[in-house]
């Protein structure tokens, strides 16, 4: 029987299986459980990884859940979103991805300059950032995309964010500051969460040539707190997310347009009244 289970042990992980073998000894001595010890040994060793279905690069992703499985055909859901990034980051540009969720856009501005621009992806949950991070990992790319898991809105504070899913990938979340859903939560989790001015001038970092925000329907509230931001000379366009439906969608347009922008195009994207607006200043 232990020579079938060796044998086992090496078709599951013919590079390493002696240190497979001594993990799961010492984690039985520590569990007194053999089972436990196993699946321990079995989630440490597997990860599996998938494919960005941006066809000019290799770009890697992993894969813990469900969620991030759709997240690998994030070109083809949002190809709009693809020829925004195309169209107008360089390199050596500043790029802000808001409401990175596991960073797909985030690399593809990464691969389309070369790896030449830096990336800022913030990102508040915790679980999809540390997918997020296992992706810059991933690709190597730790020098040019900065993951950060912080939330942004319109002031600096202590927020109660509300987990519609724990799972890597998912989306939907509440600022319970704004908006309590109660029947959708499944956790909530105090985040440090900063206007994104207040961050800037904290920690000095560069200002963004380019900015794109997906906040699932805060982000009118990320934009009220970025108003010396867009105000900024280096800033030359905005993505933004904007969901007809809600109130607070014109707020969007009127910041914007009080900054200097100009609405540059306009695609549906999620659903019928949700729409990937471009903004560049003239």
């Amino acid at each position: 029987m232990r020579l079938k289970f060796i044998n086992f042990i090496k078709l599951i992980f013919p590079s390493d299986w002696r240190g497979v073998m001594v993990r799961l000894r010492d984690n039985y001595k520590l569990t007194h459980n053999f089972s436990t010890a196993f699946k321990i040994a079995l989630k440490e060793k597997i990860n599996v990884v998938g494919r960005l279905d941006y066809q000019k690069a290799e770009i890697l992703m992993d894969l813990s859940s469900y969620k991030q499985i759709r997240r690998l055909r994030a070109s083809k859901k949002e190809p709009e979103t693809v020829e925004w990034i195309e169209e107008n980051i360089k390199p050596g540009e500043i790029f802000y991805d808001i409401g990175a969720n596991v960073g797909a856009y985030s690399f593809v501005a990464w691969a389309h300059t070369g790896k030449k621009c830096k990336v800022y992806s913030f990102e508040p949950s915790f679980s999809t950032f540390a997918a997020l991070s296992q992706n810059v990992f991933l690709n190597s790319a730790s020098e040019e995309i900065i993951a950060l898991q912080i939330a942004l809105a319109d002031k600096t504070f202590l927020m109660p964010f509300e987990y519609s899913s724990l799972a890597p990938g998912g989306a939907q979340h509440n600022n319970a500051a704004l908006q309590h859903n109660a029947e959708k939560s499944v956790f909530t989790q105090y985040l440090p969460t900063y206007s994104l001015d207040d961050f800037i001038d904290e920690f000095k970092i560069e200002k963004p040539n380019h900015i794109k925000i997906d906040v699932d329907g805060y982000e009118s509230s990320v934009l009220t707190g970025a108003h010396k931001t867009i105000l900024g000379p280096s800033l030359k366009s905005i993505l933004v997310e904007v969901d007809e439906s809600r109130p607070e969608s014109r707020k969007i347009h009127d910041i914007l347009a009080g900054a200097g922008f100009k609405l540059a195009s306009k695609k549906q994207c999620t659903s019928p009244t949700t729409f990937n607006c471009v903004f560049k200043k003239y």
